[in-house]
């Protein structure tokens, strides 16, 4: 390197020499000695000052990278140049790394890039798709290897003989030891061997309703009476969302009159129903309607699961009508966590379901309550289920829960009908003795009478009845043609002891944070 005149040692002499020892030696005298050093000090400071005067003020508004002990660097430079600077962190130990400044260029905001919701032709794909998987351990089962006799009589083969013959005489021995025991408790196994084939029998049949034409007309009149009981085809607050445009499931559609009826009031929304059979039509449909058919809503005792072909967090309404009758008491809990699944935060609800057996009832129809109740138990079904399933709504997670119910009369009474039938006192009170008379007689009149939404309930309940014929007069021990006596006959009593079935429609939400 270059070395300074200030370095070199006959610099200081000469300095001491000039001056006496009274005082020391300062910085001045050095300035003023050196010569032309003096002007060369003098043009470094202006060059400096001017430099400095000039510069303008930096930014510091950057983006910092995110440090790390393994990223972060330690810079040991003596000079730092003016376009690198060190800014240190309260979270960091360690200096950062050199970042250059640039004035002209903004600050930069990070953007987090959002999911959008799916659509519901992409929904429809993915439905479609897992559809196929589901459908494909099905067929796999169907092809397993079935063990015969030529199978079984070679793996025997592969045992050692002495091995086996020690079995047989064992086998023996329990055989001989157990005939005495046998022959005491043959009768009540005889008992019990029958109530298990009741059981298997009963369950063996997968649906107790028959599925027929008549079925689906008996559901086509149901939805109408439904929606005149309770004013409307849906409870829940989402008018305003279908309006706009949301997706909604329904789960058991069935001949899909209430997917078509809704689809059709709200073109902008999307209609999906899903159901294990294919009564719903498939061509003649709104656009916005479609229909699939889905056969995962059966708890096996092997899997208590259930699998719906939605992903997380893609309907908005789910709407399930009249189930009861096909689920099982197995199936309510994982059914509903997959609604919980499968509903978008906020998202609704509805679940339509009548009591299994009618109020205010008579003798014949008392003893039909008991055998049906009982058939369902025997078939691990919950005829209760309806009562149990606000509380399982809570349970699972889904807040606002709300119960509505509606009593429907069986063939009797002025029920949502123009003629109004009571009358108030004091209106009685105010007319004549032979005003009284007249408006007595007309009072019993009209409840002799009986309103067309109270028939029309009435022969939607007596063909429900005979609907259930092909199980229900097996747990009734009765034929074809004593059912039919023993149901024709209830109407009449229906009237006079004036029964009614109860109606109940549940709505609930998800949270919008769980």
């Amino acid at each position: 390197m270059h070395q300074s005149i200030f370095d070199k040692p006959y610099f200081f002499q000469k300095m001491l020499k000039k001056k006496s020892y009274s005082r020391p030696l300062y910085t001045s005298d050095i300035v003023a000695e050196v010569g032309p050093w003096k002007k060369q000090f003098q043009t470094a400071s202006k060059v400096a000052h001017a430099a400095y005067s000039n510069k303008k003020p930096k930014t510091y508004n950057i983006n910092q990278p995110e440090l790390s002990p393994s990223n972060s660097i330690i810079t040991t430079s003596s000079v730092l140049s003016d376009s690198a600077i060190i800014i240190p962190t309260p979270s960091c130990s360690t200096p950062l790394s050199t970042i250059p400044l640039q004035p002209s260029q903004p600050p930069q905001t990070l953007h987090v890039p959002r999911k959008r919701p799916l659509s519901s032709e992409i929904l429809i794909k993915i439905m479609d798709q897992k559809l196929k998987q589901q459908q494909l351990p099905c067929n796999a089962a169907t092809t397993a290897p079935i063990m015969t006799k030529s199978t079984s009589s070679s793996t025997i083969n592969t045992f050692h003989q002495p091995r086996l013959t020690t079995k047989i005489q064992s086998t023996v021995r329990r055989n001989s030891h157990r005939h005495r025991q046998h022959q005491i408790t043959e009768p009540l196994r005889k008992k019990s061997i029958d109530t298990q084939q009741q059981q298997q029998q009963q369950q063996q049949q997968p649906y107790v309703l028959t599925l027929n034409n008549d079925e689906q007309d008996r559901m086509v009149a149901q939805h109408y009476l439904l929606r005149t009981a309770f004013g409307s085809d849906f409870n829940s607050p989402i008018k305003s969302q279908l309006q706009k445009g949301i997706i909604v499931l329904d789960v058991g559609c069935g001949p899909g009159t209430w997917t078509m009826e809704m689809s059709t009031a709200f073109p902008k929304s999307t209609f999906i129903g899903i159901d294990q059979n294919a009564f719903y039509p498939k061509d003649i449909k709104p656009r916005n309607c479609h229909f699939r058919t889905c056969g995962s809503l059966v708890v096996t005792h092997y899997s208590q699961t259930i699998t719906l072909p939605f992903p997380d967090n893609s309907i908005d309404y789910i709407y399930q009508r009249d189930m009861n009758w096909a689920l099982t008491g197995q199936t309510w809990q994982p059914l509903l966590l997959e609604y919980q699944r499968i509903l978008k935060p906020g998202g609704w609800i509805e679940c339509v379901e009548p009591d299994l057996e009618t109020q205010n009832s008579l003798e014949q129809e008392c003893i039909m309550n008991d055998k049906l109740i009982n058939g369902l138990s025997i078939r691990q079904q919950d005829p209760y289920a309806v009562h149990r399933l606000p509380t399982m709504l809570a349970i699972n997670g889904f807040k606002r829960v709300e119960n509505c119910s509606q009593t429907f009369p069986l063939g009797w009474g002025l029920s949502h009908s123009n003629n109004n039938s009571i009358l108030e006192e004091d209106e009685y009170e105010e007319e004549g003795e032979e005003e009284e008379e007249e408006k007595e007689n007309e009072q019993q009149q009209q409840q002799n009478d009986c309103s067309e939404f109270a028939r029309a309930m009435s022969s939607q309940y007596l063909f429900l009845l005979k609907s259930l014929q092909p199980w229900l007069s097996n747990v009734m021990n009765l034929n074809n043609e004593k059912y039919d006596e023993y149901i024709s006959g209830l109407p009449a009593e229906w009237k006079r002891a004036k029964t009614y079935i109860n109606w109940h429609c549940i709505i609930a939400q998800k949270p919008y944070i769980i």
